[in-house]
C-alpha cells in the first residue's frame, strides 16, 4: 500500500535494504513480501505495485520470482493467510538448492554439535568444546577449527576467532548474543528501562547519559550484561571485545569514569553549523551506504582521538562530528548526508593529514565488517566545482595533494592505521 502512496520514498526504503543485504550476503536468496493483501481488493493494483518496483530489481538477481502471479514479489495476508503457504513453499525451494545443504561434512561432527546442544547453556569455553569434539573422535585442533567455522557458517553457532578474548568463547545460542546486545542498542522509545527499578540500582544518570548521549558507563554495562552465569567477567569482557572488534563501541577517553561511546544511539540533531574550508566528498551513491558505516567511523575517530593527549572531545550527533582544535585554531566537520560522507577541514596545514585518515579508516571499515563489499567515489572541492581523486592527484590539488606537504597519494587504499603515528602529526 505505501508503495502506491509514496511510490518514490518506499522505492528508495526498499533500495537500502537490498543494498544492505547485498553487501552482508550477495549470493543469499531475498524474497519480497507485500502484506496487507486483504487490503487490495484487484489484482490490478497488484500489477501497479509490480510495475513501481520491477526497475529496481534489475540490479538484484537474487530476489526470488512470484512465477505463480507473474510478480516480484509475494502479495500475503497475515489476517487471513493468504499467499504465506506459497511463500513456505517458495522458501523451502529456495533452500534446497542452496550448496551448504548438500554439502558433506564427517558425522562426527553432528555427533558433536547434538552433544553441545544437549546442555541448553548458551555459550562454551572453548576448552569445553574441544573436550566434547575429543569425546566423539575429533583430537586434532585444526579438525575443531573446521568444524566450528562450518557451523559458525550456517548461522547455528557462532565463533569470532579474530581476538583472543573472542575466539575463547563459543555463543551456542546466537539469539542470547543478539538480546544482550539489544539490552545496550534499543530504541529508548520503543524499548525503555522500567524507571523504578534502574533507580532502585543507582543507575538512573546512567541511563540518561546512554539516551541521551550515546555514551555507556561500566556499571549500566555490568549491570545489564549480568545474567547470573558462572563467570558475569568473562561473558561481559567477550561482549565488550565483539562490540569493540566490531566497532560497535569504542572507549570514550575523555574524562574521569570509565565510558564507552555507542555511536548508533547518538541523539538526531540538526545539520552542523557550515564552515569555510577544504571539503571532500566520499560518494556511496552507486551501490549504497549501509546504516552503521557512518557510525563506525565515528567509532573509529573517537578511538584514536583518544590516544591522543590533552585533545578536547568531540561534538558528536547521529550524523556529525564535529572536533575543534586550538593550537592553530581548526575545526573539522564529517557529516553524512543521505549517501555521502562530507569532510571539511577549515585549517590547510591538516586537510591531507585527515583525509588519509578518514579514507585509510573507511578502507578499514569496509574490509573489516563490510566483507570489502562497499564502493564508493572520492571527490574535492576544486573552487565551485567538484572534482574526481584521480584529477585532484594529477593535478596536486592543494592542500590535499601538495607535494610540499609530503601527502602520500594512495593512502585511501590502505587498511591498517598507525594511530600513534598520526597523533603525534597532530600533538
Amino acid at each position: 500500500r505505501m508503495l502506491l502512496r509514496e511510490p518514490s520514498s518506499a522505492n528508495e526504503y526498499l533500495k537500502f535494504w537490498l543494498n544492505s543485504i547485498r553487501i552482508h550476503a550477495p549470493e543469499a536468496p531475498v524474497i519480497l513480501l507485500g502484506s496487507h493483501l486483504d487490503k487490495i481488493k484487484s489484482k490490478r493494483k497488484l500489477r501497479a505495485v509490480n510495475k513501481v518496483i520491477k526497475p529496481l530489481l534489475i540490479n538484484f538477481p537474487t530476489v526470488a520470482l512470484n512465477t505463480d502471479a507473474n510478480l516480484h514479489f509475494f502479495p500475503i495476508s497475515n489476517k487471513d493467510g493468504r499467499g504465506i503457504e506459497l511463500v513456505r513453499q517458495t522458501i523451502e525451494k529456495k533452500t534446497k538448492n542452496q550448496e551448504f545443504v548438500s554439502r558433506m561434512v564427517p558425522s562426527r561432527w553432528m555427533q558433536c554439535y547434538d552433544k553441545l546442544m544437549k546442555g541448553e547453556r548458551n555459550w562454551l569455553l572453548l576448552e569445553e568444546v574441544q573436550n566434547s569434539a575429543s569425546s566423539v573422535g575429533i583430537n586434532e585442533s585444526s579438525e575443531v577449527s573446521l568444524m566450528l567455522n562450518f557451523f559458525h557458517e550456517l548461522g547455528v553457532i557462532l565463533h569470532i576467532s579474530s581476538t583472543e578474548a573472542l575466539a575463547k568463547m563459543v555463543i551456542l545460542n546466537p539469539q542470547w548474543l543478539v538480546d544482550k546486545i539489544s539490552l545496550v542498542i534499543r530504541d529508548s522509545e520503543l524499548h525503555s528501562f522500567d524507571n523504578n527499578v534502574i533507580a532502585k540500582v543507582g543507575l538512573a544518570d546512567d541511563v540518561r547519559n546512554l539516551n541521551e548521549h550515546g555514551l555507556l558507563s561500566r556499571d549500566l554495562m555490568e549491570y545489564l550484561w549480568h545474567d547470573g552465569e558462572e563467570s558475569p567477567i568473562t561473558t561481559t569482557g567477550f561482549l565488550v571485545d565483539l562490540m569493540k572488534q566490531t566497532i560497535l563501541m569504542s572507549d570514550w577517553n575523555f574524562g574521569d569514569d570509565a565510558q564507552y561511546l555507542v555511536s548508533s544511539l547518538l541523539p538526531v540533531g540538526r545539520k552542523p553549523k557550515l564552515i569555510n574550508g577544504n571539503q571532500c566528498v566520499f560518494d556511496f551513491s552507486g551501490k549504497g551506504l549501509p546504516f552503521g558505516v557512518f557510525q563506525r567511523l565515528v567509532c573509529t575517530l573517537v578511538s584514536y582521538l583518544g590516544k591522543m593527549k590533552e585533545t578536547q572531545a568531540p561534538t558528536l550527533e547521529q550524523s556529525s562530528f564535529i572536533l575543534n582544535f586550538s593550537q592553530p585554531p581548526s575545526t573539522l566537520v564529517l557529516e553524512q548526508n543521505d549517501e555521502l560522507i562530507i569532510l571539511t577541514v577549515s585549517q590547510k596545514g591538516r586537510a591531507s593529514l585527515f583525509y588519509s585518515v578518514i579514507a585509510s579508516m573507511l578502507r578499514k571499515i569496509d574490509v573489516e565488517t563490510m566483507s570489502g563489499r562497499l564502493e564508493w567515489e572520492i571527490r574535492f572541492k576544486n573552487g565551485r566545482k567538484m572534482i574526481s581523486l584521480t584529477q585532484a592527484q594529477k593535478v596536486k590539488l592543494s592542500p590535499w595533494f601538495d607535494a610540499e606537504e609530503g601527502t602520500v597519494t594512495n593512502t585511501h587504499k590502505k587498511t591498517s592505521l598507525d594511530l600513534d603515528g598520526f597523533a603525534s602529526l597532530l600533538e
